[in-house]
């Protein structure tokens, strides 16, 4: 009789594909069970939270704020999660690192573009006009522009 192991997620890469993919009950294990830090960044600079951002996982993105994920996290070309949820188009992910996270919308990559940038230049309306409603209601603040 053969009984099968399954392993359990334990590494960083574990962590990652986990908030890639949005597997919460393995984030939930590795970092509120086993203590993994969420910042820890991969080989492109990207933390769980960028990870997460690019696919939308809006319940991973909460978890991971309310456990200790950093906002302002940079990967290596200056890209926050919030330029990786504005540029594929996750409105509703956008508005959480900014309501729940106080994510910067006027924050610029290494290009200098900002998070309106990224989603203006993947044509994502949505997102745009959740950016150009900030910008109203700020009076038309000019570094929204880029």
């Amino acid at each position: 009789m053969h009984s099968s192991i399954v392993a359990m997620p334990t590494s960083y890469v574990d962590l990652h594909e986990a908030a890639f993919s949005g597997d919460i009950r393995t984030l939930e294990k590795l970092i509120g069970a086993n203590g993994m830090c969420p910042n820890k960044p991969d080989h492109a600079g990207r933390t769980s939270l960028h990870h997460a951002c690019m696919n939308g996982w809006l319940e991973c993105v909460k978890y991971l704020i309310d456990n200790g994920a950093s906002v302002i996290a940079t990967d290596v070309s200056g890209c926050t999660p919030l330029h990786c949820a504005a540029s594929n188009g996750y409105v509703e992910t956008v508005k959480c690192l900014i309501n729940k996270g106080n994510a910067s919308v006027s924050v610029r990559s290494k290009k200098g573009h900002t998070p309106r940038y990224m989603a203006k230049s993947r044509y994502q309306t949505k997102v745009v006009a959740f950016f150009n409603e900030i910008e109203n209601k700020m009076g038309g603040t000019p570094w929204l522009q880029n």
